[in-house]
């Protein structure tokens, strides 16, 4: 038999591979450049939320804190750093403070950002959420020898377990908070008049023992 009329393929030259090279290559690199833009959105990004201190403001820039009930504004606690990274309750004997609690505190104001609920356009409004001057929770930062205000939020009623509604004192924009500094103030009451203590803050510690020293 004859073969004459078979068709056959002739086999692909390199000079003809190397543009098709070329071109999956390029489109390669598009898909991995397009892939690259579309950066995920971070969560802070997809819910809007804002950042409740003053811009610029670090954990180091915060020396004094106070803490008080807004209907009792003279039973407040306040606590200063004494040097060193030490603190202490300048309004309860100048009583040590435990260092990791108010390191968390302080970096917790520094760090906080909140979802904005809604502005509150009376003080009615503002009670509703419990953040009015009078009701509300009020937490200022200062430094540690001026009366000037850093900062000034006010701590409302929790919506649930852990988060809180706050606002800056002086403006209407009520936030949710996904922490509650309230409660890491040691009060975990709903009624909001119950003013705050020491007793959440102080190293109760005497004396440090190497208990494996002692022998008798």
């Amino acid at each position: 038999t004859s073969n004459e009329g078979t068709l056959r393929r002739e086999p692909m030259k390199p000079k003809t591979l190397i543009p098709l090279v070329v071109i999956l290559a390029l489109l390669g690199g598009l898909v991995l450049f397009r892939q690259s833009q579309n950066k995920p959105v971070s969560i802070t990004e997809q819910v809007k939320l804002r950042q409740l201190l003053p811009e610029n403001l670090g954990a180091d820039d915060i020396e004094t804190i106070e803490l008080y009930a807004g209907s009792l504004p003279e039973e407040k606690v306040v606590l200063k750093e004494a040097g060193d990274d030490e603190w202490i309750v300048a309004s309860h004997f100048d009583a040590p403070v435990m260092d990791a609690k108010i390191s968390s505190y302080v970096d917790t104001l520094a760090e906080l950002k909140g979802e904005f609920r809604a502005t509150a356009p009376d003080t009615e409004a503002l009670t509703n959420y419990e953040v009015d001057d009078i009701t509300g929770f009020h937490i200022v930062g200062k430094k540690a020898d001026s009366e000037d205000e850093l900062f000034h939020l006010i701590v409302g009623k929790s919506p649930k377990y852990g988060n809180a509604f706050m606002r800056a004192a002086g403006e209407n924009d009520v936030f949710v908070v996904d922490t509650n500094l309230r409660q890491e103030a040691g009060l975990f009451s709903e009624n909001m008049e119950d003013p705050p203590t020491a007793s959440p803050w102080l190293d109760k510690q005497i004396a440090k023992v190497d208990k494996d020293g002692v022998e008798k």
